[in-house]
């Protein structure tokens, strides 16, 4: 298949939020490493269930034959595809405003013939089509052109698309005809004038074009690029063919299933909130974040019990208290991502557990490796009756919109340490500056900040100062 080249992280680009902390996957064979799949999983805390097709025809009958209810919240189809997809009611739009990185995408892979304005589909790989061969076995031969392919020389040496889009492009281009025709009589043309190149032939394959080529059993093939360099780097007799009257771009994309059993794209704003509460969607849907407490990249090692999402959840003071600050970093810019916010009196409960038992350590090294865990309560870094669960509090820092890195401060979040405290010196000239900027910006904005987390903020106006909420993140 059409080799890696990633023109996002789609997964974590889309910010799939899965109710049971799962999504599952249904993609084109060696499209996306286990490695990112691992880095997904560790960023998220969402398992990734990963399935493969080999064909987009495969795909269309899976879900066909499902109606509509196949198990799987993420699919991989071509363009064409995805335009059948649609018309047979087997896709839902899709919500760009969970998108952050929507505009990073090359504008000219974007609102395309096939799916305009992108409703149900975001451009995940991209590539042409071409001829690859093998000059060992033919170093005199005359390739410039697809309606060379027809030449008795090439008699039993061709591999072919296994797929029903490919060879009629190239049959309807070789005769004249626009490669996308939906014209009957065109494309019976085309069609007899694929019965004229069968003996050239030797074989249609799809899904290992590599291995039949690279053993030499076809010396020809008409292949994707992304198959064709990893062979050429192998074979300095293999050569890649942009034919002259035009190689066939094509654009694989990333679509969301209807009734997908995990809900994606978009934190449920159905769910019911306290009065005074919101999703931070509702305030500015560009905001980054990370909730880490829902997943297990946190001093704990796990998520903390009270979280059922990776969402974020603010009162309203909160939330447009952040909205203002990120409207100012922007014109800078600059942003804000945010690690915590909202936090269950349940999830307090646990990390106070949590600190009592000598024995969980396993994240120290990261996290704690000069304090001793038992003392946690005395300095201050772990309090049973957090301002965060009275909806007051926030801990983020800021980023630099055009590589999306966070500024350097000096220590990670959630370090425990003397080396957070804000006003430490004992860090770099840089990171103390960055510091001093955020505590100074987010008093700006009517925060109090905490002695012993350059990271932490609580409202100086709290909404719920008496009130410690235990409802549910999901």
């Amino acid at each position: 298949m059409k080799t890696w080249l990633s023109v996002l992280l789609v997964l974590v680009s889309m910010r799939i939020y899965a109710t049971d902390n799962i999504v599952n996957v249904y993609n084109w064979t060696g499209y996306m490493p286990p490695q990112v799949l691992k880095e997904f999983t560790a960023k998220t805390g969402i398992k990734v269930n990963a399935s493969y097709f080999d064909g987009n025809e495969t795909l269309f009958a899976k879900l066909a034959n499902s109606n509509n209810h196949s198990g799987y919240d993420v699919v991989v189809p071509s363009a064409d595809y995805v335009t059948r997809m649609r018309d047979a009611g087997m896709l839902q739009t899709i919500n760009h405003t969970r998108l952050k990185h929507l505009n990073d995408i090359t504008p000219g892979l974007l609102n395309k013939p096939f799916d305009p304005h992108n409703q149900y589909s975001i451009p995940y790989f991209w590539g042409v089509t071409g001829i690859i061969v093998n000059r060992r076995y033919f170093p005199n031969l005359k390739i410039h052109s697809w309606a060379d392919l027809w030449q008795p020389a090439l008699k039993n040496q061709i591999l072919m698309l296994d797929s029903a889009t490919e060879p009629f492009e190239i049959a309807l281009k070789v005769i004249g005809y626009p490669p996308n025709s939906e014209n009957p009589q065109q494309i019976k043309a085309a069609y007899y004038k694929l019965i004229a190149l069968l003996p050239n032939v030797k074989v249609f394959n799809i899904t290992a074009p590599q291995s039949i080529i690279g053993n030499g059993d076809v010396s020809i093939g008409v292949v994707y690029n992304g198959d064709a360099f990893p062979m050429m780097q192998l074979n300095n007799n293999l050569h890649f063919i942009f034919p002259h009257d035009g190689a066939f771009a094509w654009i694989d994309n990333i679509s969301i299933p209807k009734n997908a059993p995990h809900s994606m794209g978009v934190v449920n704003m159905s769910t019911k909130l306290p009065a005074g509460f919101a999703y931070l969607e509702s305030f500015d849907s560009h905001i980054q974040y990370d909730i880490r407490y829902a997943t297990d990249n946190n001093l704990v090692g796990r998520k903390l019990d009270g979280y059922k999402s990776n969402v974020c959840i603010v009162s309203t003071p909160l939330g447009q208290a952040l909205k203002n600050i990120q409207s100012e970093l922007q014109q800078q810019g600059l942003e804000i991502f945010v690690f915590e916010t909202y936090r269950p009196q349940r999830a307090s409960d646990d990390l106070q557990q949590w600190g009592l038992e000598k024995n969980e350590q396993h994240n120290k090294t990261d996290y704690y490796p000069n304090i001793d865990k038992a003392n946690f309560g005395a300095l201050g870094y772990i309090n049973q009756r957090s301002s965060h669960t009275r909806g007051a509090a926030v801990d983020l820092t800021i980023i630099d919109s055009s590589t999306n890195k966070a500024l350097e401060m000096g220590t990670r979040f959630d370090f425990m340490d003397p080396l957070s405290h804000p006003d430490n010196t004992d860090i770099t000239k840089i990171a103390f500056k960055n510091r001093q900027f955020l505590q100074a910006l987010m008093k700006q904005h009517g925060f109090e900040s905490l002695a012993t987390e350059w990271w932490h903020f609580k409202l100086a106006d709290e909404p719920f100062s008496e009130c410690y909420f235990d409802f549910v993140v999901e």
